[in-house]
């Protein structure tokens, strides 16, 4: 595959397992992953645009296959939760429980973060701000999409792709080896 994100090489080789994978910015980040040298472990719930897109990174060059747990294999590795910014702004109008469970994600990156530090594991999360996603698509009116895209300090949504890099750097020991229990936002500058 070729590379459209500077290179990792640290990353070549690595087993990479990446939930929600089937579409969005976990999609995103698989195929990002495995364009840097890394075998990608799909992890979806039910769509079957995850076998679709391992499908696409193996004919890219590619390796899309499962991996085994990070303690029992290497004493190393990075777990790199997604959480929103709605974690910290609580959301808006109906989505209290998505933004609670979000701000759980945030706080349980933190603990085991101190946890999992013993095992030479990294634990971070990347917190996205207003992404488009097929579930905005689905789910957020066009007037309501205007009105939060109006309160992006750089005034655009932003895109799965431009998650991806967070993604890399996180899982990067060579360029985040010292970077553990943090929640790094990706949100345009939205406060």
């Amino acid at each position: 595959m070729t590379s459209t994100y500077p290179m990792f090489a640290d990353l070549a080789g690595k087993n990479v397992l990446v939930t929600g994978a089937s579409s969005g910015i976990g999609a995103a980040a698989a195929v990002a992953f495995a364009r840097n040298g890394a075998t990608v472990a799909l992890h979806f719930n039910g769509n079957s645009q995850a076998e679709t897109l391992a499908r696409q990174i193996r004919d890219e060059g590619g390796a899309a296959v499962a991996s085994q747990s990070m303690i029992d294999g290497g004493r190393s590795g990075a777990i790199i939760n997604v959480s929103s910014i709605a974690a910290r702004s609580g959301g808006g109008s109906g989505t209290t429980l998505y933004s609670a469970t979000k701000g759980f994600i945030s706080t349980a990156t933190r603990g085991w973060a101190k946890e999992l530090a013993k095992h030479g594991i990294r634990v971070n999360a990347v917190s996205p701000g207003v992404i488009a996603t097929p579930l905005h698509d689905r789910h957020t009116p066009e007037k309501a999409m205007e009105a939060m895209r109006a309160s992006i300090p750089m005034q655009r949504v932003g895109t799965p792709d431009e998650c991806a890099g967070t993604f890399l750097y996180l899982a990067s020991a060579q360029a985040s080896g010292y970077v553990t229990g943090q929640v790094i936002e990706v949100n345009g500058g939205m406060r």
